[in-house]
């Protein structure tokens, strides 16, 4: 007969069912926990995107700024297209303010794929981000990029449109000394107008080796800034055509904005007077017989007119800095030629490493005419070009 067992209290099965219990709930919190790292991961992606879209409607405004004042418009014009029928714009400085504004957005509502952004142009805080009035060239781009799930990000970033001087002269050559063939042909004239010096240079070597380097007869051909001709004036030089670290940042911010960088890009134009265009070639360049341009032309490597040839604007030789004219026909270049060889020993602008001043070469050979006029108001027109630098930025929120 079995022996009966005594003293049975079900401890055992107890024990089970609640280590079965408590490992359901590890399990459960674990599941949670994997779902909340989910959504926390996908909650940070959302954010991330919603913030690029952002900046893409920052340099979308920038971009659209630039080029309306390139088109003769003007800050304050631009702020008051957007202000709303009370007459002043809204406070950038309070996020919440836009949910309730009646200002135009600078940029509306502009779809890229699922996300979306829109812009908002106010002043800067020392004129009053509400007022319609600049008075420093500095206003406000309040920019909202809307991403997956509802996801938003404010950035908001003040810009300047940074002043450059005009150049120095008709044709402005900096460095330790200059290499110049002025040429022998009497129809050629270099005039730098009331204000400014035919040829502007910033060492006294590179001033006689300019003067040296033009024919005896034809040095009555260079004119203006009521100098005794040869109009050869050694200067200092405003930034940023004296300042190798400026030069370099005005090459990269043309580089980066330029409408064409090849002449095999499609519909490459040098632009008009109509529509005048920046162009940066990386490479020698040729301009010949016909051709024909306005706005900024930069060549790092040499620039060869020959023919009959036209600009209006500002020829910018940044690099290796060397121009030849060549060949007869009827060139003119209406505002200013820049020629500075900071390409160092590689002749390679785009390695900083060894850039330094060298010298310039300015060569001129054969018949016909060349003619270069300082001319303030194509230059002038030609610089507003370039672009809005950033002043300073910062996040928002609601």
């Amino acid at each position: 007969m079995a022996e009966k067992i005594k003293e049975e209290n079900g401890i055992a099965l107890v024990t089970v069912i609640l280590m079965l219990l408590a490992l359901s709930v590890i399990g459960i919190i674990a599941v949670n926990l994997t779902n909340v790292g989910r959504k926390i991961t996908s909650n940070t992606k959302t954010t991330k995107e919603a913030f690029y879209v952002a900046e893409a409607g920052v340099e979308r405004a920038r971009e659209l700024l630039r080029t309306r004042m390139a088109g003769g418009s003007t800050l304050n014009s631009e702020l008051n297209s957007v202000k709303g029928p009370d007459g002043v714009l809204v406070n950038s400085d309070n996020a919440a303010a836009f949910s309730a504004t009646d200002d135009l957005p600078y940029i509306n509502t502009t779809s890229m794929g699922t996300e979306s952004f829109k812009v908002y142009l106010t002043n800067d805080a020392v004129d009053g981000v509400t007022s319609t009035t600049d008075t420093n060239s500095i206003v406000t781009l309040t920019s909202f990029g809307y991403g997956p799930d509802n996801s938003e990000a404010i950035i908001q970033t003040a810009i300047q449109r940074v002043p450059i001087p005009t150049l120095p002269g008709a044709i402005t050559m900096p460095g330790p000394d200059v290499s110049f063939a002025g040429g022998d042909s009497n129809s050629s004239t270099y005039n730098g107008g009331a204000t400014h010096p035919a040829i502007a240079v910033n060492s006294s070597a590179g001033q006689t080796s300019v003067i040296n380097g033009i024919p005896s007869n034809r040095r009555d051909n260079y004119t203006g800034g009521g100098l005794s001709t040869p109009s050869v004036q050694n200067t200092g030089f405003s930034d940023p055509w004296g300042n190798l670290p400026q030069l370099q940042t005005l090459y990269n911010n043309l580089s980066s904005l330029a409408d064409f960088t090849s002449p095999t890009d499609p519909g490459f134009t040098l632009g008009t007077t109509a529509d005048p265009k920046v162009v940066v070639i990386d490479s020698n360049y040729s301009m010949t017989g016909g051709a024909s341009g306005a706005g900024i032309l930069l060549v790092t490597g040499d620039l060869t007119l020959s023919g009959n040839i036209s600009y209006d604007g500002i020829l910018l030789l940044i690099g290796k800095g060397k121009i030849i004219r060549d060949g007869g026909g009827t060139g003119l270049i209406s505002g200013g030629i820049y020629v500075a060889n900071i390409a160092g020993p590689d002749g390679n602008i785009n390695t900083t490493a060894d850039n330094t001043w060298g010298i310039p070469t300015w060569n001129t050979s054969g018949g016909g005419t060349s003619d270069i006029d300082y001319v303030f108001s194509t230059e002038s027109s030609a610089l507003q070009l370039l672009p809005f630098a950033r002043t300073s930025w910062k996040q928002l929120n609601r």
